[in-house]
């Protein structure tokens, strides 16, 4: 028996256990979103989300790969159940594309997103799909994408390259491609590190922060595509990223900025707070793991770089992944939990970033040298180490939210595909 779940953030039928073409219409390739025409179409061989990691519960590079121009610095899943993914390349394009829980079937390539308006040059670092399923008023999937912008025609001697512009954050029509809404003034004025949107009622909202230490608040529309206002506030030095939570009444922003979480409210842009994180030199990531709301606690995880020792180079402090826990009702103060450390977790790079499962029990971690490493959770263990990626930085992990899938990018323009043994149909 078919089992075909719709309402997917494209219109896109999910099916289980075999590829079904619709019925009545052609079965070459569709693009997204053409008007009334039949959905694409995507098969799950099992629907089952990865639970776990490890020796009893593998995962397998799958026989393909994606490949783009440049270094692939972030990933991001469709919202809703995830048909779509999206690597976003320094080469200044996002590309879409196609999943498929099947690892004989090359994932189709959708659409590359470009601004051909653009006269600087762009390389983009972060994206998100706008909205709770990654789709506006009548179907239409949006897609941000920020980075950084140079100069053609100025030089930085000091940093060695084109001199950088202010960033932008550029909202793109992924059925056309189109580039629908540019993000700019009263900004940022470098280069842009994270982006994240956030709903709160009707108020649509697009966050991002960047190497010039600033969080800013995009206050967009219904369909995400006008611009109603624009607030920023001055964090630190660096702001590398954030995450939204509800706790203790209120909309909060967790940014990781510096050394450590900057808890701001979102509605006001007012910092209420800062902890500490023990890293000597950044937090450069910080996720929301779950909130207890009665207990005014939030759990998180973070990461974050040493700096290093003056007479060997080597980090001042082995690298490691903290699971903390934060009160947001006393004070901020921040208790960690537990420390994720290995031996072959060297990641003392900034922007790197993992992915946690979606249950929330296992965490895989990038590296600078090509590896992931997989840890417990609940046991602080390294639960499985896996090296598919050049001596480089891995940048990016990411479980997929419903299929039974782990993809990695990095510096070598790769975007490994994993995917987790399937039982017996």
């Amino acid at each position: 028996m078919r089992v075909i779940l719709r309402g997917d953030e494209f219109g896109t039928a999910l099916v289980q256990g075999q590829y079904m073409k619709p019925r009545g219409r052609p079965t070459g390739p569709r693009m997204l979103g053409h008007g009334r025409e039949e959905p694409p179409v995507v098969e799950l061989a099992l629907t089952r989300a990865i639970e776990a990691v490890n020796a009893k519960e593998p995962v397998e590079p799958g026989s393909f790969s994606i490949y783009d121009d440049d270094a692939v610095l972030s990933v991001c899943w469709s919202g809703g159940g995830g048909s779509v993914l999206a690597s976003i390349s320094t080469a200044g394009h996002v590309k879409l594309w196609q999943v498929s829980a099947r690892r004989d079937r090359q994932w189709r390539l959708l659409r590359v997103l470009r601004d051909p308006a653009e006269g600087a040059i762009d390389e983009f670092f972060t994206g998100t799909f706008l909205g709770g399923a990654g789709v506006g008023p009548g179907g239409r999937a949006l897609f941000a994408a920020a980075g950084k912008r140079k100069d053609r025609h100025r030089w930085d001697a000091e940093e060695g390259d084109n001199a950088v512009l202010p960033g932008q954050v550029k909202v793109f029509d992924a059925a056309s491609g189109a580039c629908v809404l540019r993000l700019g003034p009263g900004g940022h004025t470098e280069e842009i590190l994270h982006v994240a949107s956030r709903t709160v009622g009707d108020a649509n909202y697009l966050l991002s922060c960047g190497q010039d230490g600033r969080l800013c608040r995009w206050h967009l529309d219904r369909t995400w595509t006008r611009l109603l206002s624009v607030r920023s506030v001055r964090l630190g030095d660096m702001a590398f990223h954030v995450d939204c939570v509800c706790a203790g009444g209120r909309e909060l922003v967790l940014a990781a900025v510096d050394e450590e979480i900057k808890i701001v409210e979102l509605g006001t842009l007012r910092v209420l707070g800062a902890a500490r994180t023990g890293f000597s030199s950044y937090c450069d990531w910080a996720k929301v793991l779950r909130v207890d709301e009665a207990a005014g606690r939030v759990q998180l995880v973070l990461r974050g770089v040493e700096l290093l020792s003056t007479d060997t180079l080597a980090p001042s402090a082995p690298n490691c992944i903290l699971v903390a826990e934060l009160d947001v009702r006393r004070g901020y103060e921040l208790t960690v939990l537990r420390r994720l450390q290995h031996p072959a977790y060297q990641a003392n790079s900034w922007l790197l970033r993992p992915g946690l499962t979606p249950n929330g029990h296992y965490l895989a971690a990038p590296t600078a040298h090509g590896r992931v490493l997989v840890f417990s959770l609940a046991t602080g263990h390294c639960t499985a180490l896996l090296h598919h990626h050049a001596d480089s930085e891995v940048r990016q992990v990411a479980f997929h939210p419903r299929l039974p899938l782990l993809v990695s990018c990095g510096d070598d323009a790769h975007v490994r595909i994993y995917f987790a043994p399937q039982p017996p149909q």
